[in-house]
């Protein structure tokens, strides 16, 4: 049987201004006010080690009860809310 025993987060420290990412996402002024004034989403956190698996590491990395039970994690998962849950749930 598997069982959820744990879940972990990391939210990096670096934030960005939506307007930095404007071009690198494909968005026009426009889009980038939507995502300031309708979302509220004016800034991202962003990682300085941007890969997945840079990412899970940093998340497994708050699991306390980890070092000792390695030899028995079956599987990882990675989940992305959308914006608007994120804000949610501020």
């Amino acid at each position: 049987m598997t069982a959820l025993e744990a879940v972990a987060t990391y939210l990096p420290a670096q934030r960005v201004p939506i307007e930095d990412l404007a071009d690198r996402l494909g968005l026009d002024a426009m889009q980038v006010k939507l995502f300031r004034r309708y979302h509220g989403l004016g800034s991202v956190a962003r990682a300085p080690e941007p890969t997945p698996a840079g990412l899970l590491q940093r998340a497994a990395e708050a699991l306390d009860g980890l070092t000792d039970r390695r030899h028995q994690v079956r599987y990882v998962s990675k989940l992305r809310l959308n914006s608007s849950r994120c804000a949610a749930s501020r």
